[in-house]
C-alpha cells in the first residue's frame, strides 16, 4: 500500500551485499513487465540442473528467503484458496503446472490440500497467483543469503536440509536470459526441495478425493435434514 516496490527478508535470512545489487538492477531492470512476477535471491539448484545460461533463471516457484517484487505484481496474490480451481482452469493448467505430470498431479494436490485448511503457509497461495497470471520469478543461479536459523527451537527449521547451499560472491555485470521459464530447474526444485514424487503425489490426490467426497456426503444429508 505504501511502496511500488520492496526488497523483503524473512526471519534469520542474512543477504549478501550482492544481493541487494541484484534486486536493485532487476527491479528496475523488469519493472513495467508483466511477465515477471518477483526476484529472488535464494538458489538451491546446482549448476548440471540449471538449463538457461545467464546469471538468473526464470522459475514459477519464488523462493522467499530473500526476494523482491512490485506493487503490480503483488495485488494478483490472494490467501484464500477455495477459487484456486477457477482462477487457474484446466485448459491452463497443465502448461502453468511445468508440461509434466508429476508437476500436474504434485500442484494440483497442493493446492487442492490449502482449499481444505490441510497446509500452514501463504507462499504456495503465490505460487498459484504466477501460474493463473502466466508470471514468473528471476531466480539467481549464484545463492546470494545465508539462513541462520536451522536450530532445535526453530519453529519451521530444526535440521538444515543436504541442498542448502552458502552464499557466493555474483559476478557483475550481470548476464541476462531471455524471459523463458526454466523447467528443469523448476522439476528439480520440485522433486528435491518440496519432495514431491509422483508416488506421494496421488495419495495426496486420493486424500482431497476422500475429503471432498466426504464434504459432499455431510452437505446432502445436512440438505435432506
Amino acid at each position: 500500500e505504501n511502496v511500488e516496490e520492496g526488497i523483503i527478508l524473512e526471519d534469520d535470512v542474512l543477504p549478501t551485499l550482492d544481493f541487494f545489487t541484484f534486486c536493485q538492477e532487476l527491479l528496475t531492470r523488469y519493472r513495467d513487465d508483466d511477465r515477471v512476477f518477483a526476484v529472488s535471491g535464494c538458489n538451491f539448484a546446482p549448476s548440471d540442473q540449471i538449463e538457461q545460461p545467464g546469471s538468473y533463471r526464470f522459475s514459477a516457484i519464488t523462493h522467499v528467503w530473500g526476494w523482491a517484487t512490485w506493487r503490480r505484481a503483488w495485488r494478483a496474490y490472494r490467501f484464500d484458496m477455495h477459487d484456486w480451481r477457477r482462477r487457474l482452469p484446466i485448459s491452463r493448467r497443465w502448461k502453468a503446472m511445468g508440461s509434466n505430470l508429476g508437476g500436474f498431479v504434485y500442484w494440483t494436490a497442493v493446492f487442492d490440500w490449502m482449499r481444505f485448511g490441510k497446509l500452514d503457509t501463504w507462499d504456495y497461495q503465490w505460487s498459484l497467483a504466477q501460474m493463473a497470471d502466466g508470471g514468473l520469478t528471476a531466480t539467481a543461479n549464484t545463492n546470494l543469503v545465508d539462513n541462520v536459523g536451522f536450530a532445535q527451537d526453530a519453529t519451521h527449521t530444526a535440521d538444515r536440509p543436504s541442498f542448502v547451499r552458502p552464499s557466493e560472491d555474483m559476478q557483475f555485470p550481470l548476464v541476462h536470459p531471455h524471459v523463458i521459464r526454466d523447467l528443469s530447474a523448476d522439476r528439480w526444485v520440485r522433486s528435491r526441495i518440496l519432495q514431491a514424487s509422483t508416488q506421494s503425489a496421488w495419495r495426496m490426490v486420493r486424500d482431497n478425493i476422500l475429503q471432498r467426497a466426504a464434504a459432499a456426503k455431510k452437505s446432502l444429508v445436512g440438505g435432506s435434514a
